[in-house]
């Protein structure tokens, strides 16, 4: 899973074009991770696509890891929990929201 998201990462940065289209596939890894295991494993995830972002792209590339990031584990926690769609829209918009404030307060 995290060699998919790599590479996918690898995309969205060096193709602008594409990049605009993978951006929207990039959260589909952390979804998986949060339906099949625990929490824990997908913040892990997390913690190690940041760090795969650093090495691949560049520091400016974080904010993106982060968006998508947390953007998968939400949608796949209400998934796993069977929440109902309008609750899992609600708090997507939320966190989407949530990080971009976030990354405009630290620039």
């Amino acid at each position: 899973m995290l060699a998919l998201y790599s590479i996918l990462l690898f995309l969205a940065i060096q193709l602008p074009f594409i990049g605009s289209i993978l951006f929207f596939i990039l959260p589909i890894p952390f979804i998986l991770i949060a339906l099949k295991q625990n929490m824990t494993w997908a913040f892990g995830f997390l913690f190690i696509a940041c760090l795969l972002t650093m090495i691949f792209g560049t520091i400016l590339a974080l904010p993106v890891a982060l968006l998508t990031g947390f953007l998968g584990i939400v949608i796949g926690y209400h998934l796993r929990k069977s929440h109902s769609t309008i609750k899992i829209y609600i708090s997507t918009v939320l966190v989407v929201l949530a990080c971009i404030i976030v990354m405009f307060g630290g620039s």
